[in-house]
């Protein structure tokens, strides 16, 4: 007759530790899976309250950008207003203006300038000298007289021109650019055509066939020709593509690009105003490169001339 087998209990003290010491040890597994269970919830619940906090910063931050937003596009609507307001004062004062109260400098364009004495001349003034940088080799310049250039249905027709690409959700600003004799005949009739920008003699344009703007005239005036005149305009920006490539036969940004922003090179060491900084072409500066002339608007010439 088949039996099954019979399972001894256990029998001695050495079977009855062996079983105490594996319960526990499932016991202090038990314990750390659940200590390391409740320190993964207290993690995770810390987590969710920091990502509460993020939400709530970034929604606060979106609400200041919104606000930044909305002050910075009435404020350039001010400001454009204003410009159109002194560009028109000044029309009409240039209608009413006589003779003997029209000024001509001895030295410079044959055609009427702001008078030294008047707070746009003040203005601009004051701009200009403000952003001179010893690094560039000037620290001082002597203002010989300032012509407007812009009028009212310039401004208008450059603030359209924005609007209708879309570049006034970029950067619009008022930069420098070191004026050539070719350029000028089409700056007096806010109009610049590309082929004024080829001429090149002393291999400036390093990154393009356009028109090279600064933030500060102390660069901008490396690129002067003997003329010594400065250009003050106002220049749509767009979206900027960053570019550390030469390519002096350059025509347009890429694509998606208004413009191109090289992050600083040096300074020419040939320049027609032997600048002395310009002989060792150290000092390096932001410059702007825009290759479609409706994207700037001329505001001013500056005569000027550098101080020893």
């Amino acid at each position: 007759e088949h039996r099954p087998p019979v399972i001894s209990p256990f029998t001695n003290k050495e079977d009855y530790r062996n079983l105490n010491t594996l319960e526990a040890a499932v016991d202090r597994w038990k314990r750390k899976k659940v200590d390391e269970y409740a320190e993964q919830i207290f993690l995770m619940d810390a987590m969710k309250s920091e990502i509460r906090m993020l939400r709530d910063q970034v929604s606060r931050q979106d609400m200041v950008v919104d606000f930044l937003t909305q002050e910075c596009a009435r404020f350039r609507r001010e400001k454009e207003d204003l410009e159109k307001k002194l560009v028109a004062s000044g029309s009409a004062a240039n209608h009413q203006s006589t003779a003997t109260s029209e000024w001509v400098p001895s030295v410079g364009p044959n055609r009427p300038c702001l008078q030294p004495d008047t707070e746009e001349f003040i203005t601009v003034r004051a701009e200009v000298l403000d952003s001179l940088r010893h690094l560039h080799g000037v620290s001082s310049l002597s203002i010989k007289w300032i012509s407007r250039v812009a009028t009212g249905e310039g401004i208008q027709k450059f603030d359209e021109v924005v609007q209708k690409r879309g570049l006034d959700k970029f950067p619009v600003a008022r930069l420098y650019s070191g004026l050539r004799r070719e350029v000028l005949p089409g700056l007096e009739s806010c109009q610049i055509s590309p082929g004024m920008l080829a001429h090149d003699p002393y291999m400036v344009n390093a990154y393009g066939k356009g028109l090279y703007f600064s933030r500060h005239a102390s660069k901008a005036i490396h690129y002067c020709d003997s003329s010594s005149q400065l250009l003050v305009a106002k220049v749509a920006l767009g979206n900027a593509q960053t570019e550390t490539k030469e390519n002096f036969e350059r025509t347009s940004p890429a694509k998606g690009s208004h413009s191109i922003a090289v992050p600083g090179r040096r300074l020419p060491t040939q320049s027609p105003l032997q600048l002395p900084s310009a002989a060792s072409g150290l000092p390096f500066s932001e410059e702007y490169v825009v290759f479609d002339t409706e994207q700037v608007l001329p505001l001013y010439i500056v005569g000027f001339q550098v101080k020893a």
